[in-house]
């Protein structure tokens, strides 16, 4: 998969971006705390059946650019980088798949640009206005949601005991050292914490 990932300069971020295969075109979409290999597994079968895929590290996120600022990761700016980025691409219809908060820039792409999206496949996350109206229940499992809103505390307590709170949070999930290591980057745990700021 490394092999096929290249750095794309736009006009606010480098994006670290996956790019393989020929046919029409999938655009993967991570969520936090994940990056482009999220999808590794997923990519070789869209290949199989003729797709090109495109599974960029959003802003924040990998090995892509993570500007400081909670307003760099404002839905819009992230939505943008990905408009500009089919544009340096030369590609003008997408099917977009999205997971987390890929799903949400997901779910912003088809209703704001239709035009720009053949398909839209959301994971984890249903339409925005349907978390909007859910009920205290939903909030309630949420939680971390409001808590990540927190700055200082947030980072302090997800990073505090070589990230127990992240540990105990993806118990058993096989990224979890790998994220880790990606979150004790200078930054970049503020960074993926701004998406929900």
């Amino acid at each position: 998969m490394d092999e096929h990932v290249r750095k794309i300069s736009l006009s606010e971020v480098q994006l670290n971006v996956y790019e393989e295969g020929e046919g029409p075109v999938v655009l993967l979409l991570h969520g936090f705390p994940d990056s482009h290999a999220l999808w590794r597994k997923v990519s070789p079968l869209l290949l199989e059946e003729g797709f090109r895929v495109i599974a960029p590290d959003l802003r924040g996120f990998g090995e892509s650019s993570a500007p400081r600022g909670r307003r760099n990761y404002r839905m819009d700016r992230v939505a943008a980088d990905l408009l500009e980025l089919l544009d340096e691409l030369g590609l003008s219809r997408v099917h977009v798949v999205g997971h987390d908060w890929g799903a949400v820039i997901a779910w912003i792409l088809a209703s704001k640009h239709p035009e720009r999206c053949l398909s839209l496949t959301a994971l984890s996350v249903g339409h925005p206005t349907a978390y909007a109206r859910a009920g205290w229940e939903q909030k309630r499992k949420g939680w971390y949601t409001l808590f990540f809103q927190l700055r200082g505390l947030a980072e302090w307590f997800i990073s505090r005991n070589d990230f127990a709170f992240l540990r105990k949070w993806a118990r058993g999930y096989p990224e979890t050292d790998k994220w880790i290591s990606e979150l004790s980057r200078p930054g970049r745990l503020t960074a993926g914490l701004n998406w929900y700021r």
